[in-house]
């Protein structure tokens, strides 16, 4: 099973994708700048605000990754890019 973890970089995508990686999964794991740490996993280095395209086959994603105000000040860009976000991995 191929598995897409988006936020790796994060404290709780972190967690979640060097757990499964300990299981008998294929984990993908995005990042845009801040470098994975996680070992045994495919790291991707992408922007999931836009539009964007993985060759292999994804069975399920764990959507950890986010905007925040350490991000940004802005609210309202915040909420736009997180929802821009959500409907690029849908």
């Amino acid at each position: 099973m191929n598995i897409l973890v988006t936020g790796a970089s994060g404290f709780i995508g972190s967690r979640i994708a060097n757990f499964l990686s300990n299981k008998k999964f294929r984990i993908f794991c995005n990042y845009n700048n801040k470098p994975i740490k996680v070992k045994k996993v495919k790291k991707i280095k992408l922007s999931i605000t836009k539009n964007f395209n993985i060759k292999s086959s994804i069975d399920v994603i764990i959507h950890c990754a986010s905007k925040t105000s350490v991000n940004s000040n802005n609210n309202k860009i915040i909420f736009n890019q997180n929802i821009n976000m959500m409907k690029s991995l849908l």
